[in-house]
């Protein structure tokens, strides 16, 4: 039997316990949505597109962004690439990768985030669809929302994300370092910036625990 004096603590507790977990549920999300999911390296892109099967353009600047179809992250990086491209204002070759695994599962491509990206890219013949990952390997990216923008000749001038933190949207230091890489002819040096997104390879890695 719960005596009064009993009674009385556990009122009392019980709105410091809910507040308590109210807010490490707050400190935890925050910190999940500022750790990047990745930190890229100049020693980890590849010195030129040509040597990868990235789908350049001809002859013009080409920004590429690797995706995971399931990410809901990267729809901010998508939206952010989106706003980056109509302020470059130039003739930039737009170009998806979208992971697949090698065992793709139904509806695998049919996404929100496929169907921006399609759009972004003015028609699925923009898009690479990445079997089992191999693209992306190739060029170091192991999280959704990389981009990686290329001069005309094929150098990488760029190679990290496009957002702050993980689904949020708005100015940052990754997006006006692609902006100058695609709009200063003259930069001859890769700038690198964190990535926010989900792992591309995660669910690959589950499967072959």
């Amino acid at each position: 039997m719960i005596t009064p004096a009993a009674s009385k603590l556990i009122r009392i507790a019980l709105p410091f316990a809910w507040a308590t977990s109210v807010v490490v549920g707050m400190i935890v999300l925050i910190d999940y949505s500022s750790a990047p999911g990745d930190r890229p390296q100049s020693s980890n892109a590849p010195l030129s597109a040509n040597t990868t099967a990235l789908p350049l353009g001809n002859n013009q600047s080409t920004a590429v962004m690797f995706l995971h179809p399931q990410c809901p992250c990267s729809i901010s990086s998508v939206r952010e690439f989106g706003r980056l491209i109509s302020r470059a204002q130039d003739d930039t070759a737009v170009r998806f990768v979208i992971y697949e695994p090698e065992d793709e599962s139904p509806g695998w491509r049919e996404t929100e985030l496929v169907r921006m990206a399609t759009d972004l890219a003015g028609g699925t013949e923009n898009v690479l669809f990445d079997r089992g990952g191999k693209t992306a390997r190739e060029c170091g990216v192991n999280v959704s929302g990389h981009l990686m923008v290329f001069s005309p000749d094929g150098a990488c001038r760029y190679s990290g994300g496009t957002t702050l933190s993980r689904g949020h949207e708005g100015d940052n230091a990754g997006a006006n370092q692609a902006f100058s890489a695609l709009t200063n002819e003259d930069q001859d040096f890769l700038q690198c910036s964190p990535v926010y997104g989900c792992q591309l390879f995660a669910l690959e890695a589950k499967n072959a625990e």
